[in-house]
């Protein structure tokens, strides 16, 4: 009868593969934490100056992202709320990085990334801004059939509404409560392409990176 040899180098990779699976599913928050931080310039027509601070211990809050090319979170679904929503340039997908250079999500033009934050019944008709993604997972949606959902998020960002000077300033985390700010790389279309085809090429199911 023949016997089989195993091949040890292909055993040990399997055996490595599994344990970084199992750390990346373990190290998946399970319940929805996270907040909201605004500061608003004086003249600022979304925040109108103010500061506004929520949790997700007592405000709603439920993010998305379809086809994984943007994120989009609700804070707040009664009463006072804000949206946000973040999308790469030219549809590729989300990553860790700063993105320069937004414009009004999703009316960005091509070789812009879209950035929209409204609330309180204001939002900005065309509006110039940047934001930083320090993290980022996906994973099925809970709410939207056919939608991918968020696993972690976490994001700073600044926008100026029609032109002007005075700024929205905040930062938003979901399923994210003790991530410490480190500095991120500058992600342009080319960065963001070799980055998603490294993480294919590892056959990776769900993207963390702490930046």
């Amino acid at each position: 009868m023949a016997v089989r040899r195993r091949n040890p180098g292909r055993l040990s990779l399997l055996w490595v593969s599994a344990l970084l699976l199992s750390a990346s599913v373990s190290a998946q928050p399970t319940t929805t934490v996270g907040s909201l931080t605004l500061r608003s310039d004086p003249g600022d027509w979304i925040g109108q100056g103010g500061t506004y601070q929520y949790s997700a211990a007592s405000t709603p809050v439920v993010g998305y992202a379809p086809g994984g090319r943007r994120i989009e979170v609700l804070f707040g679904r009664t009463g006072p709320s804000w949206r946000m929503s973040f999308e790469a340039a030219d549809g590729l997908p989300l990553t860790p990085g700063v993105y320069p250079n937004a414009q009004r999500q999703p009316f960005q033009d091509p070789g812009h990334p879209g950035l929209a934050v409204y609330g309180l019944g204001r939002g900005c008709n065309t509006l110039t801004g940047t934001f930083t993604v320090h993290q980022i997972g996906y994973r099925p949606s809970p709410y939207y059939t056919g939608y991918d959902g968020i696993a972690f998020f976490w994001a700073t960002f600044e926008q100026h509404c029609d032109g002007r000077p005075p700024a929205l300033r905040g930062e938003v985390r979901y399923n994210i409560d003790d991530a410490a700010m480190l500095p991120v790389p500058v992600f342009g279309p080319l960065e963001c392409s070799v980055f998603v085809a490294a993480i294919a090429a590892a056959g990776v199911a769900v993207l963390r990176r702490s930046v």
